[in-house]
């Protein structure tokens, strides 16, 4: 690993990573509707990314499927999980109307419509 030296780390841009998930939420509780290992994983990962790198900033965008699900609401959401990250963490809901009970096969259709709304409502932007 290369030793930056104090001097410059303040210098150096906060990174960002941003997580997309179209096919179901992260944090939905498993074994409701779709949410099962995937949800359990991607979610873990996230937390544990935060946790390795304490300069590090995720945005999290994943498309409003269930309207009945506890946290579905647009807008920035902080998940239980996350929130001891909350300076460092946005999770978006993204709502597509047309989306909202949607089966999985048929989320191919909101691409197009979920990478631009990602894009607008997008508060950090990736070094990359």
């Amino acid at each position: 690993m290369v030793k930056i030296p104090e001097s410059s780390q303040s210098r150096l841009p906060q990174p960002v990573v941003h997580v997309y998930s179209l096919h179901t939420d992260p944090f939905a509780q498993p074994g409701r509707g779709d949410a099962g290992g995937m949800n359990v994983y991607i979610a873990r990962s996230i937390a544990a990314m935060l946790a390795a790198d304490d300069t590090l900033r995720v945005e999290v965008f994943t498309l409003l499927t269930d309207p009945d699900c506890e946290h579905a609401k647009p807008g920035v959401q902080i998940p239980t999980l996350l929130n001891s990250y909350r300076d460092r963490v946005r999770v978006h809901q993204v709502l597509i109307p047309q989306a909202l009970g949607a089966r999985k096969n048929q989320l191919a259709e909101f691409t197009t419509e979920f990478a631009a709304q990602c894009v607008s409502l997008a508060c950090w932007h990736p070094q990359v």
